[in-house]
């Protein structure tokens, strides 16, 4: 197969977390604490139901690691799979009543597989509706 800059993967430096400031990382746990708590405040999650959104924070962040590592080993299909995993997350989120964090988290998806993947596998899974 040919390699293009469509289906090509991002260099290994553009990978790495080498020169990631600390206040993007910083932001990311700010909106994580944000949608987690945005879902608290939509009483989509009453009585015991009140342990699932951190737990689905534990489980996306898990992903999120297992994607990073996927994709700095150009592992095309285990990382559509993590961040179908993701997706359905949120769809389990939206489905619950708490829409904001859903869209979130669908977002995110977009903006990783925009940053981690060939183009062309980043731009589908970005055009893809949620």
């Amino acid at each position: 197969m040919f390699s293009s800059q469509w289906t090509a993967w991002p260099t290994r430096e553009a990978l790495s977390r080498l020169g990631v400031p600390r206040v993007r990382i910083a932001i990311d746990i700010a909106l994580s604490a944000w949608a987690v708590y945005s879902a608290y405040a939509s009483d989509a999650f009453p009585g015991r139901r009140v342990v699932l959104p951190p737990l689905g924070l534990l489980c996306c962040a898990a992903a999120v690691v297992g994607y990073h590592r996927m994709t700095l080993a150009n592992r095309l299909l285990p990382s559509l799979g993590l961040l179908v995993g993701i997706s359905a997350c949120g769809a389990g989120a939206y489905a619950a009543g708490a829409s904001i964090p859903a869209t979130v988290l669908w977002i995110c998806v977009s903006v990783m597989a925009m940053e981690r993947l060939p183009l062309v596998f980043g731009l589908g899974t970005a055009t893809l509706r949620h």
